[in-house]
């Protein structure tokens, strides 16, 4: 499909100042908006004839942005992409009329698409931005009824894959202009509101019925070491692929059966011809492999032991290229770095003998560790239905909520540099459970930091010891370790870390209000709430107990019977994330609520007990409704996976 954008032309002026236009732009922006401003310096070739290019972007409202560059011969050019949104139009036009001001005799001429200089001014009148609007408007729309599979629509900071049929059916009854609004939603929700986390694909390969067979295989492993070598694969969730997902190769079928192969996928999805011949419309991606191990000599992971920890993933067929939850794909990969390490034997010996190969060195020994790059799309999970609700969405309609609760100054990560600037704190504040959001603020740019679940004012108050602290990577979040004074110990999420994180010191004590919110939870069901021994082992726990062994009249062993509905049990056990637990308590309180429109129940739990005191630390837990047939009933045992979260509340 043909698409142009417009170029502009900025004569008779040499060494435009870029700072100065921008600051006499933005004036003609509503309150907030122009200070969202931010400029990125692109690379340039020694040979290109621009001195230098950057691009122009609003934080949060631009879908591409503007293109400005300074040519070697001296002209300044402005492109506005065929792409650009209204805000990105409007930002060019301010700029080519702020050029036009602060340097008189300027004169301002334009071609369509990439071509070069034209003699015809510049008309920057309202009705001229309007129809450079119109036009774009108009080239998006067109987009929507085509017949194609898929169209790459490429934006600031993510390209947007439209499928047409697919969005006909999102949008049925919609009149057309609103379908087209809908769509620049999309996009924009995209750039700025949808952080997506790396996912992971389970590629499968059934030597039975594939055109890629063992020996194939084997060639790969003598290619393993070029730096270009790489695979494709076809995958069949492929919609949402991008740079940087996981992919694990399974074999199924015949022979040895098992995971041979991990890699990253290095490209975006694309049709090429059916590889069964079959003639279907099958999509495939490049990944560069990190690991290989040869299917009938290496050790491998097998299905056997896979579908003991796995059932919800198919292992002995299905498609190629299915989509894994984030909880398996975060345990699997776990699971395969723990492999790695417990066969490294094999790796470290196969250089020229064909067995299994590593693109890294791999470690002596497997370290669980705090993972301080996740994120929070599980976290809000918790409360919204993400296939319902899209994730970006969800967080640009509760932005508008919040309010300003903490100002903090500083440096944070970004992208691997630390950079200084304010962080500006904006909370909800709901009695229940709210959301947090962090932005930063340098000069004039503000950008989205982060956005999370907070506790409310219904958390429980916690007095704990402060033992432990676990940054993310922006160095603004962490989870806290704390220890009660009977020395038990809690992690969880602080919300307010980048406000109190130059004032918290190791071994110091401070007041926290603590809740949590079920990743998965059910009430026990009554024939698991009791079990019963045997003779024997009733025997043999009295025996290494010294307890009394109960008897009948006749002298016959009464068995031990354990009843489950006082049990309490809160454990972590992914070192990575020590604030997510296995958990399992009676409930002492319950109460239906809504946490943002979603029909929740409020159950108090206990997290630590102690022989002497039974409930030593009681908070709320969150739970969805969907996750129970009915209420819970006071006292009914309650077990699932939890995360902890709390903020401090002392001075």
């Amino acid at each position: 499909m043909a698409t142009s954008g417009t170029k502009f032309y900025v004569n008779n002026v040499t060494g435009i100042d870029n700072d100065k236009c921008f600051r006499e732009a933005i004036k003609a922006f509503p309150e907030g908006i122009g200070d969202c401003v931010k400029l990125l310096v692109l690379d340039t070739e020694e040979a290109a004839p621009e001195l230098e290019e950057i691009v122009a972007y609003i934080g949060g409202q631009s879908i591409a942005g503007i293109k400005i560059s300074l040519l070697k011969t001296g002209e300044t050019t402005v492109f506005i992409g065929w792409n650009a949104n209204g805000i990105d139009i409007l930002l060019g036009f301010e700029y080519l009329k702020a050029a036009k001001k602060l340097y008189p005799g300027a004169i301002v001429t334009y071609s369509d698409g990439e071509g070069g200089n034209t003699d015809f001014e510049a008309d920057l009148s309202e009705d001229a931005m309007n129809s450079e609007w119109g036009r774009r408007f108009d080239l998006l729309g067109g987009m929507m009824g085509t017949d194609e599979e898929v169209i790459n629509i490429p934006a600031i900071r993510h390209c947007y894959h439209l499928m047409p049929s697919k969005f006909a059916k999102e949008t049925e009854g919609m009149d057309y202009e609103d379908k087209v609004k809908k769509l620049y939603h999309d996009i924009l929700d995209l750039q700025w509101y949808h952080e997506p986390e790396p996912k992971s694909y389970m590629l499968r390969w059934n030597t039975a019925v594939s055109n890629f067979k063992v020996k194939d295989f084997e060639k790969c492993m003598d290619l393993f070491r070029n730096e270009d070598f790489c695979m494709s694969w076809s995958i069949w969730d492929w919609q949402d692929v991008r740079v940087g997902d996981k992919v694990y190769l399974l074999r199924v079928g015949e022979g040895k059966t098992g995971i041979v192969m991990r890699g990253e996928i290095i490209s975006d999805s694309y049709v090429d011809q059916d590889w069964s011949g079959k003639g279907r419309i099958v999509h495939y991606v490049y990944f560069k492999v990190t690991e290989m191990m040869h299917p009938e000599k290496a050790v491998i992971p097998t299905t056997d032991a896979l579908a003991e920890n796995w059932r919800d993933i198919e292992w002995n067929g299905g498609h190629s290229g299915t989509l894994l939850s984030n909880r398996d794909a975060y345990s699997l990969d776990k699971y395969f770095d723990r492999f790695l390490v417990d066969n490294r034997e094999q790796f470290s010996a196969s250089e020229n003998n064909g067995i299994a190969l590593s693109a890294e060195k791999i470690p002596s020994e497997y370290k669980d560790y705090f993972d301080p790059n996740q994120g929070h799309g599980g976290h809000w999970a918790t409360i919204v239905d993400t296939e319902e609700k899209d994730h970006g969405e969800f967080l640009k309609e509760q932005s508008v909520n919040t309010k300003p609760v903490h100002k903090a100054c500083g440096a944070f990560h970004k992208e691997g540099e630390e950079q200084e600037c304010d962080i500006i704190g904006l909370s909800t504040n709901s009695p229940e459970i709210g959301m947090h959001m962090l932005v930063s603020k340098k000069g004039d740019l503000i950008e989205y930091v982060s956005a999370y679940p907070e506790v409310g004012e219904s958390g429980a108050y916690v007095t704990l010891k402060l033992i432990k602290i676990n940054k993310y990577s922006n160095g603004l979040e962490a989870v806290l370790t704390g220890e009660t004074e009977d020395g038990n110990q809690l992690c969880f999420f602080d919300s307010e870390f980048y406000a109190n994180k130059d004032s918290y010191e190791i071994g110091h004590t401070y007041t926290f209000r603590l809740a949590a919110l079920a990743c998965k939870a059910e009430e026990m069901p009554e024939e698991e709430r009791a079990f019963t021994m045997s003779v024997e082992e009733t025997l043999r726990m009295a025996e290494v107990s010294g307890c009394e062994v109960r008897r009948d009249e006749k002298g016959n062993v009464i068995p031990n019977v354990f009843v489950m509905d006082e049990l309490v049990a809160c454990i972590n056990t992914v070192e990575e994330v020590p604030d997510e637990y296995e958990f399992q308590s009676p409930v002492r309180n319950v109460k239906s609520v809504k946490v943002f429109g979603t029909p929740m129940y409020r159950m108090d739990v206990t997290v630590i007990r102690t022989d002497d005191e039974p409930d030593v630390v009681v908070i709320p837990l969150y739970a969805k409704k969907e996750f129970f047939d009915k209420k819970p009933k006071k006292n009914a045992p309650v077990r699932g996976w939890l995360w902890m979260l709390g903020k401090r509340v002392d001075d």
